[in-house]
């Protein structure tokens, strides 16, 4: 507000003529999309892995506070996991870059992979609540450090041209995950705890990751050309 009621009017000394672009429908834009990115197997893959990952993450990590409040943690308490895993968050985020370059794309997402469905089935089976922060507190590892990793390497190894265009569609894979993810949830959670559709989540995405992981390996010297 402030910055804005700074600023003075403005003079246009010479008359700008407007050009309007051709307007494009969104299955048009995703046709063109996926046809970009079917050209490249391992980037493919790797936003089909990572949509895997990071989607049912953020579908349903609001409902952790549930779980928590089952087991008996307090609400006060909860908020203090809920900072630590803000922490934990910019603490990856700084770290991620590093990450990627030490270790290839596949064994880096295979690892995400295995972090969340610790996350997933820890949160489903564990009762105790000491014992419960473990797996709450490593999901957020998985979501924030996968989410950079994906997008830097899209930046990284994409012509500008298509830059745009790959990064909206592995945003909507993401959402499209995540839809189906808190549809899943939902129906499950209706005649089951919160805990329990969390292990339902997890066996079910722990078998929907193996083809797309093991594609990721089958395609993994294109990634080092790339790095």
């Amino acid at each position: 507000a402030f910055v804005i009621s700074s600023m003075g009017e403005t003079h246009d000394d010479v008359s700008v003529q407007k050009k309007e672009a051709p307007q494009i429908s969104l299955l048009k834009h995703l046709g063109s999309a996926f046809a970009e990115v079917w050209k490249r197997p391992a980037l493919f893959w790797m936003i089909v892995t990572s949509a895997l990952i990071i989607g049912p993450l953020f579908a349903v990590g609001d409902f952790q506070q549930a779980v928590m409040s089952d087991v008996g943690i307090s609400a006060s308490l909860i908020g203090v996991i809920y900072a630590i895993k803000r922490l934990l968050s910019v603490a990856v985020q700084g770290s991620t870059h590093l990450l990627m370059r030490l270790v290839q794309p596949p064994k880096f997402l295979l690892v995400c992979a295995v972090i969340m469905l610790v996350h997933y089935i820890g949160i489903g089976l564990i009762d105790d609540p000491w014992l419960l922060l473990v797996p709450l507190l490593i999901g957020s590892l998985a979501w924030v450090g996968l989410e950079i990793a994906v997008n830097d390497y899209i930046n990284r190894s994409t012509e500008t041209t298509s830059r745009a265009t790959l990064l909206s569609l592995n945003n909507f894979v993401r959402s499209f995950i995540s839809l189906l993810t808190i549809t899943l949830f939902g129906f499950v959670t209706t005649a089951a705890s919160a805990a329990h559709g969390f292990l339902v989540i997890g066996i079910i995405f722990c078998f929907a990751l193996i083809i797309p992981i093991l594609m990721l390996f089958r395609h993994q010297k294109a990634f080092v050309a790339n790095l």
